[in-house]
């Protein structure tokens, strides 16, 4: 993306009524690819390299505990607060949205298609059991 280019979305975000903290759309594919690898470098040194956890709780199967956040929404307020544990808060807004796409997609609950965004989390129901949740791809 050039210069002019991140200018231009810029100034659109501000016509359409966005805030400067706002995240504009971001690719679902492209998200998921980043998202795996910042889990990689940020995440699965505690948390295992494919999510079952090591020294801190599983994120990925059916012991991992994301459906009691509820929303995706909430679970993006809790790990922006607490992750990673050794510098809590430190990775940019795009980077969390990317880990929480990533772990959302391999626990079944990221319906298809779909950027993980402050638009799209409040609608994402972080419960394989229920009819408004996504795919049951993981048991109950």
């Amino acid at each position: 993306m050039t210069y002019l280019s991140i200018a231009r979305c810029v100034v659109l975000g501000l016509v359409w009524g966005l805030g400067p903290g706002a995240v504009l759309a971001q690719d679902p594919a492209q998200q998921l690819a980043r998202g795996e690898k910042v889990y990689a470098r940020r995440c699965a040194a505690c948390h295992g390299a494919n999510g079952e956890g090591k020294t801190a709780p599983s994120l990925v199967g059916p012991h991992s505990h994301l459906s009691g956040y509820g929303t995706a929404e909430a679970l993006f307020d809790y790990t922006r607060r607490v992750m990673p544990a050794d510098r809590p808060g430190q990775m940019h807004e795009v980077q969390y949205w990317a880990v929480l796409a990533y772990l959302l997609k391999e626990n079944g609950l990221l319906p298809p298609d779909t950027a993980l965004e402050s638009a799209s989390a409040p609608r994402i129901v972080l419960d394989r059991c229920s009819p408004e949740g996504a795919p049951q791809e993981l048991p109950c």
